[in-house]
């Protein structure tokens, strides 16, 4: 059994996100082979992300702390292909004591699960460079945010 397959909800299914973004996918976006670049793949979820932190009030971060990316692991399920619009959705996986796991997927077209992504970000005081437990006014945005299950 897939790993994924034991998360709630199903990564792999565009109704188990409340926070989805939608972007063309360019004719630059290609590569020799004609299909989407893995490079893109990753822009796409850097934007997914970033709209999500914003949809939830947390962006931008204050300048003196707040969410530093510490981790990103990709899993590529099938090609996506030009042209095409992409939907990008966003949850939150786990709130831990310093750090925030997301799930994140890239859907095309069709609805077709084409690649899914978890990031780790930690809790950050930027002017130390350390990481910091969350504050218990952000953990209560960020498990707000968290789907039910």
């Amino acid at each position: 059994m897939a790993r994924e397959e034991l998360e709630s909800p199903d990564p792999r299914d565009l109704a188990g996100y409340r926070f989805i973004d939608a972007h063309p996918l360019r004719f630059a976006d290609q590569d020799i082979m004609r299909h989407i670049n893995n490079v893109v793949f990753a822009t796409l979820f850097e934007t997914g992300r970033i709209s999500f932190w914003r949809d939830v009030g947390l962006f931008p971060w204050p300048r003196t702390e707040g969410l530093m990316l510490v981790r990103v692991a990709v899993d590529y399920l099938r090609q996506m292909h030009y042209p095409d619009t992409v939907r990008i959705g966003s949850r939150i996986k786990r709130v831990g004591r310093a750090s925030v796991s997301l799930r994140q997927a890239l859907f095309n077209g069709k609805g077709e699960c084409c690649a899914l992504a978890e990031t780790v970000s930690a809790h950050a005081n930027y002017a130390e460079g350390r990481s910091t437990p969350i504050p218990d006014d952000l953990r209560k945005v960020l498990e707000g945010a968290m789907p039910a299950i």
